[in-house]
This record gives structure tokens, sequence and C-alpha cells, in this order.
């Protein structure tokens, strides 16, 4: 984002795609827009022995919540991974990640806050001193409120169920450089799974990540999660983290902020 990046249009575009993306295709049910959220809506559940994650609690089901919040793009890192950047020792913690900013848009706000109340719900179902919070970024005076995700390409251990295990799309990792990495203890799990979208003529289809760029207007989908993470000595810690499930490029003239 540079001096020809059209900074106040990129603002009026985010409340503009976040009133329309209301009215999406169904098989979008499952999405949670953050800003237009009722935060009592929601608890929390332990899936497994390491996880805990915020569920929505007003169908029966109290299924994993999928929250979604429009932005500009700010900075990130996803795929295609660049060959030989990924070393045997970044492994355990090669991520994909966005970070999204919301300028003054007042939906973006709206959302950000439902997100800090839902995190502090997440947070205080653990003992106090034994979670380590989610802190959002700093707000900036040029770009206003901004939020990041990220999710590990990997899971490593030797004890994860064959059904969990998956393979990394192709339009994700084409050369196949993420995908050499796998065996007995490295996998790639649904938990590490990313899908890269784009909204086109009021549809959904698969983007390749490579075409991404800092400026477009994005959608973030994530979950809001607990991980259990040991700690030598002590009592295993809970970290509340922002997780990356989708990013979907969102395609219209409106979008189109940078002049050059």
């Amino acid at each position: 984002m540079d001096e020809h990046y059209n900074h106040q249009a990129a603002a009026k575009a985010l409340d503009t795609w976040t009133e329309s993306m209301k009215n999406t295709d169904t098989s979008r049910e499952y999405m949670h827009q953050a800003a237009f959220i009722d935060p009592s809506f929601y608890g929390v559940k332990k899936t497994d022995d390491k996880t805990t994650k915020v569920v929505y609690s007003q169908d029966g089901t109290r299924a994993e919540a999928i929250f979604t919040m429009i932005g500009a793009l700010k900075a990130y890192d996803i795929p295609p991974v660049k060959k030989n950047s990924l070393t045997s020792a970044r492994i355990p913690d090669a991520r994909a990640y966005p970070e999204l900013v919301g300028y003054d848009s007042k939906h973006f706000a709206a959302a950000m806050d439902k997100v800090k109340d839902l995190t502090y719900t997440l947070s205080t179902s653990f003992s106090m001193d034994k979670v380590e919070h989610w802190i959002p970024v700093p707000d900036s005076n040029m770009f206003g409120p901004s939020i990041n995700s990220s999710c590990r390409y990997f899971t490593v251990g030797t004890d994860i169920p064959s059904e969990s295990k998956i393979l990394f799309e192709k339009y994700v990792d084409p050369s196949g450089t993420l995908a050499r990495h796998l065996g007995e203890c490295i996998s790639h799990c649904l938990d590490n799974d990313i899908t890269y979208l784009c909204f086109k003529k009021e549809k959904h289809a698969i983007k390749n990540p490579g075409g991404f760029r800092v400026g477009d207007i994005v959608e973030m989908g994530f979950p809001l999660v607990a991980f259990r993470q040991p700690t030598r000595g002590e009592e295993d810690k809970q970290i509340c983290k922002v997780v990356l499930r989708t990013l979907t490029l969102l395609d219209d003239p409106t979008a189109k902020v940078s002049t050059h």
C-alpha cells in the first residue's frame, strides 16, 4: 500500500462489501459474519484433549463457528511456497497468514468488538493463570484497526489418526514444495487446511493463492480456538488464537482501489 493506493475508496468498499455478502449463496450458511452476530449465541466446547473452540450454541449441534471479516489486505504470507525456502527446522512453525486492516469501516470496527468479546469468553473458560490471551494488533493512525490470523501447514506427531490426514491441493502446492516434507511424523491434516477463493458474478470459486496482492479487498474466515501447549516443568497453558480457514478475493470494480 503506497502513495498510489486509494485508501478512501478502500474504506468505503469494506462497508459496501460487508453489507452485500449477507445475501450470498447458501453454501455459506455455516459462516458467521462477525459484524452482525450476537456473542451471547455462542459458547465454548472442548473438541479433544488439546483443543477448545468457540461454537454456535443455538441450533443444538454446537458446531465450530467460522467467523468472517472483510478488510483490505495489508500483509500476507501464503502459498505458493518457494522452493528451498522451507527448511526442516521451520516445519513445526511454518504457516500461512494474512493481516487485514479496516480503516474507519463501521462494520470492521463492530466485528473487532465481537471477536474481542468471544475471545474473552474463550479465555475465561480456563484458569486465568493457565491461558495466553489473544491480543489484537494495535490500531494504526493510517489503517485503523487490524486483525491477523494464521494456520500451520503441518501437524507434527506420531499419534495422528489416518482419517485426519489429507493431501495438499494442487492449486495450493503446485510444485510439491510442501508435500515433499510429509512423512511418518509430519502430516497435513483437516485442521491445517485453508481454502482460497474468489467471489465473482455472485458465486464462489477456487482461487490460486498466488493471485492475492497487498491492497486487495478480501474476506477472511476463521474459527476462534484455544490450543493446549505443554510447558516443561509447569502446568500446560492454553493459547487462544484466530485460525485462518478461508481467504476470499472479492472481485468488483469498487474493490479496485489501486490507481496503478
